[in-house]
């Protein structure tokens, strides 16, 4: 299954994931469903970090929450959220 999740579900699952709810963490966790995040929550992650509203002992700079997601989480960045049909 194709999951897209949005910067408050990505900032949970990097803070604390146990406050999510049970079903996002199965949908989360399940090794068949593929997660994906738009390039938009990510820049919102990156300029929330920028301006210090999110903070994270891991994330030195901002090129580090890209790594975090698809390098750790393997998470894919969908940059075009709508397909057109041919």
């Amino acid at each position: 299954m194709d999951i897209l999740i949005d910067s408050a579900i990505f900032l949970y699952l990097t803070t604390d994931w146990r406050l999510l709810d049970g079903m996002v963490i199965e949908l989360l966790f399940d090794r068949f469903n593929r997660v994906h995040i738009s390039a938009a929550s990510v820049n919102e992650l990156m300029l929330l970090f920028e301006d210090k509203v999110v903070q994270s002992s891991v994330w030195l700079k901002t090129g580090d929450i890209l790594e975090s997601i698809t390098d750790f989480y393997h998470i894919k960045i969908v940059f075009n959220l709508i397909e057109k049909e041919p």
